[in-house]
């Protein structure tokens, strides 16, 4: 879908220039990244002829981002082309250059935001609404997952969804 290549290029230099330049001259770490983000981005409201983008703290029926729970760090929302659009974001301090595997989040989780599904697990009868699965398979509704990964040695950083 061409409009996410679109919001993931503007995201990608959103995260570099408004993000990365800013925090490579600080101290960052595993237990402040997700806060320093958020300070820097959420009162950034984006918008273009085409675009409009704004950045919260996650929110979630389920799970408290104050108790360190929330199945993502940042919610991106806006609109292009007159299509909604939320990106559930991670951030990660890493290694950029490593081969390793990482877990971001489980994929139940995933599955869970995008259907809309308003429980911890999905090991029962699950009720999908079809208005929600029909706007996002049309496309009047967009959905992804974006990670924002940040170099231990700040050697870089990358964001991709």
């Amino acid at each position: 879908m061409q409009e996410i290549k679109e919001i993931a290029n503007i995201l990608r230099e959103i995260f570099h220039q408004k993000v990365y330049e800013k925090l490579k001259k600080e101290k960052i770490d595993d237990r402040n990244l997700d806060s320093r983000v958020l300070k820097l981005l959420i009162n950034l409201d984006f918008s273009e002829r085409k675009y409009k983008i704004r950045f919260q703290e996650p929110k979630d029926k389920i799970y408290k981002a104050e108790s360190g729970r929330a199945p993502y760090d940042l919610l991106c929302t806006g609109e292009i082309s007159q299509s909604k659009f939320s990106i559930f974001i991670n951030n990660k301090f890493g290694n950029l250059r490593s081969n390793a595997r990482n877990d971001i989040t489980t994929y139940n989780n995933l599955i869970r935001l995008y259907l809309g599904i308003e429980t911890h697990r999905l090991s029962s009868k699950v009720t999908l609404d079809r208005k929600v699965i029909y706007n996002r398979v049309s496309g009047k509704q967009i959905v992804s997952y974006g990670v924002f990964v940040l170099d231990k040695q700040k050697q870089g950083s990358n964001f991709f969804c």
